[in-house]
C-alpha cells in the first residue's frame, strides 16, 4: 500500500524539464522522474503529486504530464492506484496488483499455427512486464465470447485482447466491457465483426496490413506479366481485407473479376483441403485457368499447389500461386517452395501490450490507436512469369 504522506513528493525542481536528446517533453520529464526514482527520491510506495500540481510545478500542460505518468507505468517504475493516484512501484520494473490479461481467439492452434504464434508472443512480452495470460477460443461465436468472458471476469482479468465474434447472436460481455472503460484492445479488422461500429470505433484496434501485403504480391504477379487472377480462400468474402484488395487492384487496372475466380467461403475442414477444392472449381468452370492464384493463407496455398501437380500442371511453369502468413501446420520444411507473405507477431505483441498497460495505468487517447503491422512479400520459387499464352489450358481443353 502507499504510504499516506501529508504532501505527496516530487522528485524533481521546479521547472521545465530538459529536452536534451528527448523527442518530446513527456518523455523528458518521464526520464528524469525515472533517474530521479531510480536515485532514491522516492521509495517503493511514496505517492507521486496529482498530475495538476506536477502541471503547474514544470510549466507544462496535464496532458504532457499524463502522457510521461503513462510511459513511467508502462515501464513498471510506477502505477496507478484507483481512487488514490500513482504510487512507486515494486523494485525490479514488476507492477503491483499485476492483474491478468484475458485473451480470446476464434481458435488456439488447431488447424492454424497463427493463433497458437500469436499467444506465445503476446504471452512473452506479458511475462517481461509481470502479467499473466488467461486465454480462451470462442470459435468466432457470440456464445462463446460472453462465456469466454464471464470466465475471465471471474478470474480477475484486468483488460482483454480479443478477435471479435463474426457469427451467431450478438453477444453482451463485450459491449459492456467497452461501455465501462476496461481496458480492451481488438484484434483483427471490423468488417465482419458483430461488435457495433460505434463501439469498436472506441478502442485501439492492432491487425496485420492486409491491403498492403495482398497489393504487393499483386504487384510482383503483374509484373511477371500474370492478368489472369483467383482468389481462394475458407473465409468469406464479405468483411475480409485480403479479398477486397485483391479486387480492387484489378478493377484498378481494367480488369473486372469473373465470380468464379474469387472462390472464398470453401469448406475448411482442414486448410489444405480447402485449397484443393479451390483448385477443383477453377479447374472445372467454364473458360481458362488463371496463371496466378492468390490465397489468404500458406496452408491453403499448398494446398492449391497439390490440387494443380495431381491434375497435370505444372507449378510454378503453368500456375503460379502465392500464401499469406510464412507459416503451415507442417512446419517450416512445407514452405520451401512458396511465396508468400510475412510479418512479425513479436511488433503484434508488443503493440498489443503496449497499448493495454498504457490503458491500465489510466491513460487515455482521444483518437484509440489503429496500428497496421507490415507484411513483407518473400519470394521463393512457387511463381515465374505468367505463360506465353496469358492464361493456362485446362487438361485436355484446346
Amino acid at each position: 500500500m502507499p504510504r499516506r504522506i501529508a504532501k505527496p513528493k516530487d522528485p524533481l525542481p521546479p521547472g521545465r524539464p530538459s529536452m536534451a536528446g528527448r523527442a518530446s517533453l513527456a518523455e523528458a520529464l518521464a526520464e528524469e522522474m525515472a533517474e530521479a526514482i531510480a536515485r532514491g527520491k522516492l521509495r517503493q510506495g511514496d505517492l507521486l503529486p496529482p498530475e495538476r500540481a506536477l502541471a503547474a510545478r514544470h510549466g507544462i500542460s496535464r496532458v504532457t504530464v499524463r502522457a510521461a505518468l503513462s510511459r513511467l507505468a508502462v515501464r513498471g517504475i510506477i502505477e496507478r492506484l484507483p481512487a488514490v493516484g500513482y504510487a512507486v512501484a515494486a523494485p525490479g520494473g514488476r507492477l503491483v496488483n499485476a492483474g491478468p490479461v484475458g485473451l480470446i481467439y476464434g481458435d488456439i492452434g488447431g488447424r492454424t499455427l497463427a493463433a497458437s504464434r500469436s499467444v506465445g508472443a503476446i504471452e512473452a512480452e506479458l511475462a517481461r512486464r509481470g502479467r499473466a495470460l488467461l486465454v480462451g477460443a470462442s470459435g468466432l461465436t457470440g456464445e462463446g465470447e460472453d462465456e469466454c468472458i464471464r470466465r475471465f471476469r471471474a478470474a480477475g482479468a484486468r483488460a482483454l485482447v480479443i478477435a471479435p465474434a463474426i457469427y451467431g447472436t450478438r453477444p453482451t460481455e463485450l459491449e459492456n466491457w467497452i461501455r465501462k472503460g476496461l481496458p480492451v484492445v481488438l484484434e483483427g479488422h471490423p468488417g465482419r465483426w458483430l461488435l457495433p461500429e460505434t463501439l469498436a470505433a472506441r478502442c485501439p484496434q492492432v491487425d496485420v496490413d492486409n491491403r498492403g501485403g495482398v497489393r504487393a504480391v499483386m504487384e510482383y504477379l503483374w509484373g511477371l506479366g500474370h492478368r489472369g487472377f483467383a482468389f481462394v480462400s475458407p473465409s468469406p468474402a464479405e468483411g475480409s481485407e485480403r479479398c477486397a484488395a485483391f479486387v480492387e487492384f484489378l478493377r484498378e487496372r481494367g480488369i473486372s473479376p469473373r465470380p468464379e475466380s474469387v472462390l472464398a467461403g470453401l469448406p475448411d475442414a482442414d486448410l489444405r483441403s480447402a485449397g484443393r477444392e479451390g483448385f477443383r472449381r477453377l479447374y472445372e468452370a467454364d473458360g481458362t485457368l488463371p496463371t496466378a492464384v492468390v490465397c489468404p493463407n500458406d496452408d491453403v496455398a499448398l494446398g492449391v499447389i497439390e490440387a494443380a501437380r495431381a491434375a497435370g500442371l505444372r507449378c510454378p511453369e503453368d500456375i503460379s500461386v502465392t500464401g499469406f502468413g510464412n507459416e503451415s501446420v507442417d512446419g517450416p520444411a512445407a514452405l520451401g517452395e512458396l511465396t508468400t507473405l510475412e510479418f512479425s507477431r513479436d511488433d503484434l505483441a508488443r503493440h498489443v501490450v503496449g497499448i493495454l498497460e498504457i490503458q491500465m495505468a489510466g491513460g487515455a487517447s482521444p483518437r484509440p490507436a489503429r496500428i497496421r503491422i507490415p507484411a513483407r512479400l518473400v519470394v521463393r520459387r512457387s511463381c515465374v512469369a505468367a505463360p506465353a499464352a496469358g492464361r493456362t489450358q485446362r487438361r485436355g481443353k484446346s
